[in-house]
């Protein structure tokens, strides 16, 4: 796979007979959902605002859309 910033890296690959294993660099971050509507405690209440501005959620979504665009390319569907 290329390197882009909208794709994890493959750190390994492993097959254990019908088994494929894809390791891939483990990020510690917030969920998309988490930072859309601002809720970064499971608990807590979900805003009826996002608290982010449509800029950054159509950048988050560009970049989403990059690098499912990328996977297709190598025919994973």
């Amino acid at each position: 796979m290329p390197n882009t910033d909208h794709i994890t890296s493959i750190e390994g690959i492993a097959i254990d007979k019908a088994n494929f294993y894809l390791i891939n660099e483990h990020l510690i971050c917030e969920t998309l959902e988490s930072k859309v509507i601002g809720k970064s405690d499971p608990n807590a209440e979900t805003s009826p605002f996002p608290s982010m501005m449509v800029s950054d959620i159509m950048k988050h979504a560009s970049g989403i859309m990059s690098g499912m665009e990328v996977i297709h390319s190598y025919g994973v569907s």
